[in-house]
């Protein structure tokens, strides 16, 4: 039987299944990678379901979000 998530020290949760959820801190994990460059270098464009994900991600946070796996999205 899995731990009761409100007695947990640490939950870690896919960005669909925490829809919903909120959790006093939060770190983003390192599979946000960024988008793939432009030939020029630029920085890419990011796919709009990509960034919906990116935005469950961050808000689920309610009170400190370390959001050290998006930090990528400081150049858009």
């Amino acid at each position: 039987m899995a731990p009761d998530e409100q007695s947990a020290d640490v939950v870690i949760s896919t960005v669909h299944k925490a829809k919903g959820l909120e959790w006093p801190k939060v770190r983003i994990a390192t599979d946000f990678p960024p988008p793939p460059r432009r030939e020029n270098g630029a920085a890419g464009r990011i796919d709009a379901s990509y960034a919906r994900a990116a935005y469950v991600a961050v808000t689920r946070a309610t009170e400190v979000l370390n959001r050290e796996g998006l930090g990528w999205i400081d150049e858009h």
